[in-house]
């Protein structure tokens, strides 16, 4: 039986993997994978909720996005269940900090791999982050369509983040 469980270690996700051989029939072992949850939340079915919050990830792929990004710490709580976009094109979860910035997760395979990507409102400029201008461009992200990268920081708090359809700032 393989067991895999994954551990957050400070605001990085690892898998570790504990591999033990019982059953063997004609000399092939007989392996079924499990899964554990973050430990900084609870896992129901196979969606991971944070602890203290409302509402659930599920694609391992935004769990351990959000683990790396600082998990609660920085991006707060989701603020809905993961949904898909009304484009079929991308799973996302909205999350929500204590100070009210909002951040958003997206995963899409449009590229040559599966892509996950962070947005986030986080800026110096009120009313100025990248995730309030995307939204604003339109639905499924408008005419920038999907993030092709994470924000890049230019210094300052500041940073641009690069999309399908072209680049935003937060300044």
């Amino acid at each position: 039986m393989y067991l895999l469980s994954r551990r957050t270690v400070g605001a990085a996700s690892l898998l570790a993997a504990a591999i033990s051989v019982a059953g063997l029939a004609g000399g092939i072992a007989q392996a079924a994978p499990t899964l554990t949850a973050p430990a900084s939340g609870s896992a129901v079915g196979a969606a991971f909720t944070p602890t203290g919050c409302d509402y659930s990830i599920v694609s391992p792929e935004l769990v351990d996005k959000y683990n790396g990004a600082g998990g609660k710490d920085v991006l707060g709580c989701p603020t809905i269940n993961e949904r898909e976009t009304s484009d079929h094109r991308a799973r996302y979860v909205n999350f929500q900090d204590s100070r009210g910035i909002e951040s958003a997760i997206y995963s899409t395979d449009l590229f040559t791999h599966a892509s996950v990507f962070l947005i986030t409102d986080q800026s110096p400029v009120p009313r100025h982050g990248i995730l309030t201008k995307w939204r604003n461009s339109g639905p499924d992200g408008g005419r920038y369509k999907y993030p092709t990268q994470d924000a890049v920081s230019v210094g300052g708090g500041y940073s641009t983040q690069q999309f399908q359809g072209g680049s935003l700032d937060n300044f």
